[in-house]
């Protein structure tokens, strides 16, 4: 179950990353996570919600993630393309 873990968590920073405000909804992480996972990652959680639940909950914990209202916010951008100032904590929380 390690492996899937470390597997599904760089996915859901990576989507996060692509979006302009850093976030998504649950809905959005499963129907973008369901093509790049295979069943073999799901099945030790029983469904893909369930993965990628856990995976949120895995980056809420270590703090690299935080949840709003509706929806999971990176607390940083993933991608090196991303310039300092889009990196930079301050604008992250003007969102």
């Amino acid at each position: 179950m390690e492996d899937n873990i470390t597997y599904l968590l760089p996915n859901v920073l990576d989507l996060l990353s692509e979006k302009p405000d850093l976030s998504a909804s649950m809905d959005e992480l499963c129907e973008h996570l369901k093509d790049v996972v295979d069943e073999d990652m799901v099945s030790a959680f029983g469904s893909l919600e369930r993965a990628v639940e856990f995976s949120v909950e895995l980056g809420i914990n270590l703090g690299i993630l935080a949840m709003t209202e509706q929806s999971f916010l990176s607390l940083f951008r993933r991608r090196p393309d991303a310039t300092p100032e889009q990196r930079s904590p301050a604008n992250i929380n003007q969102n």
